[in-house]
């Protein structure tokens, strides 16, 4: 990432004790950290009274101070992820800001301070996150401090913590780390489905009950207002489903968007929830008969992490990796409701990197005569089966040799999007397993033929 740096000096003589000066700074565009490092002499000879003493703070372009320290801390810090003790997380604006300095104390040979501004740019990259995570707040077995430990654990680069009907880890809890970003979250439950609510601390005043489309439109409609992303869960899911669908055959775009205002849909969908299973499949094959319509409905996934099951640490399981401007609530979101994203099956399996030409998953080109589409995979499973859709038809299927990385080339042949998933079969042995452990989970999925199950999927490039 690349970083301005500016650098101001400041004087004082002893007719400046005890005030306080204000120096103009400017911060540029796009900036996602802000760092000051400043430095003076003090002589040790002189009465700690007299010696060169200096209180500092920062105030934003709005006038607001951001925060401000004593005289022992010289290194400050402000980021959304982590600010130094007694400064605000935030993502710095571009401006003019201000640096106040206070003369605690002067020598009579007078002060010379430099203040050292690093402005480090935002720089797109990839991001990887869990999107659906609950705590003790609600029905999950741990502290938002043990989650934090483990996402840390992970190495996750952003996380969003959805407890149910609560957003009591967001309100009450700070997570300060130079790395991971945990993004507020709530995750607005009833019995006719699931709705997550991301990147606001308080989404809705009102309780979260409601019994009708109408009930349901009013809390969806606050939550807009105030700035929520809004990702609708395991619609599909056996146990807790989406119920407000037209008629129970017509699951389609224009039934999703009828229980909804004019002004408000989806901004994504979660069709991975958890570990893999039919009902993420059967959600896959829905989000695909809507994207043919022409629905740009892009596909999260989320883990839904409560605990661990004998021992199985399920956080991550699945992973979004985000194409994000910077790793800041509002460019994660950004990047997740625009589709610039893929689905892997833990942080640490198979990747998957789509283009065509040089466009991203999430991104537009235009059709033309020979147009065609690259993907690199980086730790590939052998046995594993890639497949790449252009619209209704796959336009490549590769069963995979599990080299380390894998890169493979394929035609373009009409408008619409190209996507792209890798798919595996259990073994004889994982197949009796999961026949054995479903039905204590999903008992309405006893029984029921095992599916070829999703390893990695990517949301589309979109090609007009």
């Amino acid at each position: 990432m690349g970083t301005i740096t500016q650098k101001i000096t400041f004087t004082a003589d002893v007719s400046m004790r005890n005030k306080y000066y204000f120096v103009p700074f400017d911060v540029p565009e796009n900036v996602e950290t802000l760092t000051l490092d400043f430095c003076y002499k003090s002589d040790k000879k002189v009465h700690p009274n007299d010696r060169n003493k200096l209180d500092v703070a920062l105030v934003a372009p709005d006038g607001k101070q951001v925060g401000a320290t004593g005289q022992k801390i010289m290194h400050i810090v402000v980021s959304e992820r982590y600010s130094t003790q007694g400064y605000h997380p935030m993502t710095p604006p571009a401006g003019k800001w201000q640096l106040l300095i206070g003369v605690a104390g002067c020598e009579e040979k007078g002060l010379t301070a430099d203040f050292i501004f690093h402005f480090t740019q935002k720089q797109p990259r990839w991001l990887k996150g869990d999107t659906h995570i609950h705590t003790y707040h609600s029905d999950g077995a741990y502290t938002p401090e043990t989650i934090f430990k483990k996402l840390k654990k992970k190495k996750f680069d952003y996380a969003i913590i959805t407890d149910h009907n609560v957003n009591m880890a967001g309100q009450y809890y700070r997570f300060p780390d130079p790395d991971l970003l945990v993004i507020n979250g709530y995750e607005l439950t009833s019995f006719n489905g699931h709705v997550n609510f991301w990147g606001v601390q308080k989404p809705l005043d009102l309780p979260f009950g409601f019994n009708t489309p109408e009930e349901y439109k009013e809390r969806c409609l606050q939550a807009k207002q105030r700035g929520c992303t809004i990702s609708i869960n395991h619609l599909t899911c056996k146990n807790c489903g989406w119920q407000f669908w037209a008629t129970p055959e017509d699951k389609n775009k224009e039934a999703c968007q009828r229980i909804l205002p004019d002004d408000i849909t989806f901004d994504c969908c979660e069709v991975w929830n958890g570990p893999m299973r039919i009902d993420n499949v059967t959600a896959v094959e829905w989000w695909h008969k809507q994207l043919l319509t022409g629905w740009r409905l892009p596909a999260v996934g989320g883990s839904d992490y409560h605990q661990n099951y004998v021992g199985v640490n399920l956080l991550g399981n699945p992973t979004t990796h985000v194409y994000a401007k910077s790793n800041t609530t509002e460019d994660i979101l950004d990047a997740l409701k625009n589709g610039r994203s893929f689905i892997t099956h833990s942080p640490t399996s198979t990747e998957m990197y789509l283009q065509v030409e040089d466009k991203n998953v999430g991104e537009n080109i235009p059709w033309k005569q020979g147009l065609q589409g690259k993907i690199v995979l980086k730790k590939p499973k052998r046995g594993h089966r890639l497949v790449v859709y252009n619209n209704d038809k796959i336009v490549f299927d590769k069963t995979l040799s599990g080299k380390r990385e894998e890169e493979y080339v394929f035609d373009v042949p009409e408008k619409g999007f190209v996507r792209a998933e890798i798919r595996y079969r259990y073994n004889l042995l994982f197949r009796s397993v999961y026949k054995a452990v479903i039905p204590l989970l999903m008992p309405k999925e006893k029984g029921l033929p095992i599916p070829d199950f999703y390893w990695a999927l990517t949301n589309p490039v979109w090609v007009e």
